[in-house]
């Protein structure tokens, strides 16, 4: 068995860390073809003979420490072309394997060695990469600058432990967990600093706090004869309050027949459990038709750096009043509900996501509780939501939701099992919760184009099939359009949209004006 010496040069142009072009030391030709495979290539008479590619036979790990922590495997890489590709390929797989067990400074010094043909006559080399592993290391602290966020909050949001093995991997989707968290403009990675005398490797990252407080208003006209009027709501959002991941939101919307607030409070952990816990409560008025108010509390806890899982608990009271022979009869009722919730999470960053999406599924048991009767039903909802860059500064973003509450038929008897939809956070061009039904689909699909990082202007269609209040499927299919237009700065965001749909004409639409102050 002999070592190729054509090997040097072809070797010569990779570097370990395969982060670099191939440095080209001799005639361009000769060096691609030994590149694509073809080790025997060589120049007679000024021509280039190639002669035969060359296959892998194995690849084999020598271990000069006797430290590797598991078996390192290339099986699927076998019969392969003996290609610059392909081994960059293998250096890089190789180079990560340690990275993500605690050998970040793990020196592979590989060689091609000659081997048999094989029973079909190709020939065949074997790729050896010899490994020092090095000291392993464990994580220390992270370090945190520029941010107002404290260190053992952001600690515990990063879903990293001081102490574990030390992995670049869980490293870099710890950054992408924080960058989702809706509290910074950016995060980035800026140095690692290493303790040698005992094994520990400090990371450090730099955070710019996005201005997460806000407080916003739109304000809808609706010129629709029958139903003329203003619309709109309010919200107040305190993200991240003194720097300790808390959240506090409150909700108020306004239109021509109801008037509902909310209020939401997120505590990210309860004491020093692993999990976290909310409180919520929400109050409806209907014009003297309907009063609602419901409280609940909510459990969640991380399961990974791209997912978690929700469990609330809630009651919600209702009086709904009826005009009969004897005057208006007032029905009261009750309920308990208790649900479950998954979401999953892969955007690149969020707010100003241009990549990536995220998805949520629930389940919700309820047990409604009238003067004389209990009935029993099962709610779900789903949403996907999804973001395409495309090229130039154009981005589509799609989002499919839908909902139901089984039985249907059960579910009419009484307003709280029953949804609200429509308006500017859900199908466009419709006045807020202009549906009332027991199912529905809808669809949001815009095409985006960014001015700048926080601007965007987008042209929007929102169909959906929302179920007629009946006993079994009956769809009434809409549709929304139109165009919305954000701009903004670091302090204040403006925003003008005319939202269209199949059942106005186009002097009847929805103008749109909302207005951010972020602080």
């Amino acid at each position: 068995m002999r070592v190729f010496c054509i090997i040097v040069l072809f070797l010569g142009t990779i570097f370990l860390w395969a982060d670099q072009e191939p440095v080209l030391q001799a005639d361009s030709l000769l060096i691609h073809s030994i590149q694509e495979g073809y080790l025997g290539a060589e120049f007679k008479n000024s021509n280039l003979i190639q002669g035969v590619p060359y296959r892998l036979e194995a690849v084999e790990i020598i271990d000069i420490q006797s430290r590797l922590p598991e078996p390192l495997i290339f099986a699927n890489y076998t019969g392969k072309p003996a290609s610059l590709k392909y081994v960059q390929e293998i250096i890089h797989s190789t180079r990560d394997f340690f990275l993500q067990r605690g050998f970040p400074f793990a020196v592979i010094s590989p060689e091609l060695v000659e081997a048999k043909s094989n029973s079909f006559g190709v020939k065949q080399v074997k790729l050896v990469l010899r490994v020092t592993c090095g000291s392993g290391y464990k994580l220390g602290a992270l370090q945190f600058y520029g941010t107002k966020t404290r260190n053992h909050v952001l600690s515990r949001m990063s879903l990293l432990t001081t102490g574990e093995t030390y992995n670049e991997k869980r490293l870099e989707l710890s950054r992408k967990k924080l960058a989702r968290s809706g509290y910074f403009r950016s995060v980035e990675w800026i140095r690692l600093s290493r303790d040698s005398a005992r094994n520990l490797l400090y990371p450090a990252f730099t955070l710019e706090d996005l201005k997460a407080n806000s407080i916003s208003g739109l304000l809808g006209y609706n010129s629709e004869d029958r139903q003329k009027g203003f619309t709109g709501f309010l919200d107040i959002l305190l993200n991240n309050i003194m720097g300790t991941a808390r959240d506090f939101s409150f909700h108020f919307l306004s239109n021509e027949k109801e008037k509902q607030a909310e209020l939401d409070y997120k505590e990210p952990w309860l004491w020093h459990l692993p999990f976290g816990g909310g409180f919520r409560f929400s109050l409806s008025l209907e014009d003297s038709i309907y009063n609602e108010t419901e409280w609940g509390v909510t459990l969640f806890q991380d399961m990974g750096f791209y997912s978690k899982y929700l469990l609330s608990f809630s009651f919600q009271d209702n009086e709904m009043y009826q005009k009969t022979g004897n005057g208006i009869t007032i029905r009261k009722s009750s309920a308990a509900m208790t649900g479950i919730e998954l979401l999953v999470d892969w955007r690149n960053a969020f707010p100003f996501t241009e990549s990536g999406g995220k998805a949520r599924i629930g389940l919700n048991g309820i047990r409604r509780s009238n003067s004389d009767t209990n009935t029993y039903l099962i709610q779900h909802q789903s949403e996907v939501d999804y973001w395409i860059p495309l090229p130039g500064r154009f981005i589509l973003h799609q989002k499919l939701t839908q909902a139901a509450v089984w039985p249907l038929g059960a579910a009419i008897g009484n307003r709280g099992n029953l949804f609200q939809t429509g308006g500017t956070n859900s199908i466009r061009g419709f006045r807020e919760h202009a549906f009332l039904t027991n199912i529905y689909f809808y669809g949001n699909f815009e095409l985006q184009y960014l001015l700048s990082n926080a601007n965007r202007v987008m042209l929007f269609i929102d169909p959906a099939l929302i179920n007629r209040l009946k006993d079994r499927i009956h769809w009434q299919r809409v549709a929304g359009y139109g165009l919305w237009t954000e701009l903004g700065n670091k302090d204040w965001v403006f925003g003008i949209g005319y939202a269209l749909s199949s059942e106005r004409k186009l002097s009847e639409g929805l103008l749109h004006v909302k207005v951010i102050n972020q602080f």
